[in-house]
């Protein structure tokens, strides 16, 4: 499909277009699943020649039913949602190849928006999340996991609690940290936004600090979801470049799901506060802010829900209606909240379990 250019404005929406109504095409023949979605929104085949009339499924549709066209013995690795409950979690189904689409993806993206693979050898890699063959059903660990094979130093100090959950080896990252001091290689620290919750609050609520060394660069991926502990962007950043002795320039933020196979980052706005940065996804990728009211696109500036189409999802489904709640800004967009419980007007089969069996 060629998902090898670098920037949104590359593609065409002719070209993205083409490819979208042929992706769609695939998904509703191929994938019993997110047929059945559009049979019962009486959505045909034939009905779409535009990539904004293709039906997004809601993320929910990923843990309500198979949403894939991938056979059963060729499926090797299966990326489940956060949480801990099994029966709450998406399921985003992958092969040998469409996990080959993920990282063509992941690589590409990452280096135009962050920094080139062969670049990560010059830092120690630090993850605050368990090691991925641990958590083999985690996408982030995954993506983590490529990463941590660009570099001679990569430490992972997550550990898995008894409920499920993940923790910190907050004994194991003080020692290292401490070790390092600000002189030597630079870091690059990896985790969510609540692994950096954990972290300040073994060190930075009591006025300890680790300087980094200069140059040294954190990536936050979100995902309190539900922790009872939740710091808004602009106190966490300010807590974390303060503990590490770092810009809070040099602080970047990742925007996925498991049920995506595309990334978006925030490195075209590391100068903004960190409540208005901005995200864009690679150019095989088209965002829309939708109105839970109408259902329809809303305007630049107006806020919805976000939906996303990414022609990285070949074997699942390429347009999907998130729980984020966000605002358009011609090929950027920015995170403004959560919105689980809210769906488009008039579309309640999005939730009947029965549409997608």
């Amino acid at each position: 499909m060629g998902l090898m250019e670098p920037e949104a404005t590359d593609w065409p929406d002719e070209l993205f277009n083409q490819l979208a109504v042929e992706l769609f095409a695939l998904q509703f023949r191929f994938n019993p699943a997110y047929r059945k979605f559009c049979e019962a929104r009486r959505i045909e085949e034939k009905d779409v020649s535009e990539w904004r009339a293709i039906p997004a499924v809601p993320a929910v549709a990923f843990k309500l039913s198979e949403m894939t066209s991938i056979e059963e013995r060729d499926r090797n690795r299966c990326f489940f949602s956060s949480g801990t409950s099994q029966q709450e979690r998406s399921r985003h189904y992958h092969s040998s190849v469409s996990l080959g689409i993920y990282e063509c993806a992941l690589r590409h993206h990452f280096e135009r928006s962050v920094i080139p693979f062969e670049q990560l050898k010059e830092y120690e890699l630090v993850f605050l999340t368990p090691r991925p063959e641990e958590t083999p059903n985690s996408s982030l660990n995954y993506m983590f996991g490529q990463f941590s094979l660009h570099s001679k130093v990569a430490c992972f100090f997550g550990k898995i609690e008894a409920n499920g959950g993940w923790g910190l080896d907050m004994e194991g990252l003080r020692m290292w940290l401490t070790e390092r001091g600000p002189m030597g290689r630079p870091v690059f620290l990896f985790g969510t936004a609540f692994n950096y919750v954990q972290l300040l609050g073994g060190s930075g609520r009591n006025g300890k600090k680790w300087l980094l060394p200069k140059g040294s660069k954190v990536l936050e991926t979100g995902g309190y979801k539900g922790r009872v502990r939740e710091v808004g962007k602009g106190e966490l950043y300010g807590a974390i470049a303060a503990s590490l002795g770092l810009a809070v320039s040099s602080i970047y933020s990742e925007y996925g799901m498991s049920e995506l196979s595309s990334q978006a980052y925030d490195s075209d706005s590391l100068h903004k506060a960190p409540e208005e940065r901005r995200f864009r996804f690679p150019g095989w990728v088209r965002v829309q802010v939708i109105s839970p009211e109408t259902g329809r696109a809303v305007r630049d500036g107006d806020q919805g829900l976000i939906q996303v189409h990414d022609l990285a999802n070949v074997f699942s489904a390429g347009a999907l209606l998130t729980g984020d709640l966000g605002v358009i800004e011609g090929e950027y967009f920015r995170l403004s909240g959560r919105a689980e419980s809210m769906l488009p007007k008039g579309c309640s089969l999005f939730a009947e379990e029965d549409k997608f069996q």
